[in-house]
């Protein structure tokens, strides 16, 4: 979508943006997917932080170059998943500057401490729970 379409959708996506949205980037209400040339002059392609993206491709292809741009760039909440710690190390700092970052690496490879926790037997001595739980997980 363009960024006047995702300019449109504040109110849904972003609302507490409402009334600001000509003094916010477009990064604070959209995310920018990339460029599209079509007959002319290249447009910028912008997607909603309400949905969810995939970004595949091989390896050493620079997925975590984009991913980190993306990240450095968006002023809201994020859930980022990934076995690279550098990954996280590389957009921490900047983050913790926006607000508060959980951390759950129930592995120990940041070598950090966890701030967010989850079991996910908790609650599954009850039936109807512990197969919605696996269900979720599978």
């Amino acid at each position: 979508m363009s960024a006047k379409h995702a300019r449109e959708l504040i109110p849904e996506t972003r609302p507490s943006l409402v009334g600001r949205e000509k003094s916010v980037p477009t990064t604070a209400y959209a995310v920018p997917l990339g460029r599209l040339r079509s007959g002319g002059l290249p447009t910028s392609i912008w997607g909603t932080p309400e949905n969810n993206y995939l970004l595949l491709a091989p390896s050493r292809q620079g997925k975590s170059i984009i991913l980190n741009s993306m990240i450095y760039r968006w002023d809201g909440a994020v859930v980022h998943t990934s076995s690279k710690v550098k990954d996280h190390l590389a957009t921490k700092s900047m983050r913790e500057q926006l607000g508060p970052v959980w951390v759950w690496d129930p592995l120990g490879l940041s070598n950090g401490r966890n701030t967010f926790r989850w079991d996910p037997i908790r609650g599954c001595e009850v039936r109807d729970v512990a197969i919605q739980r696996a269900a979720y997980l599978l």
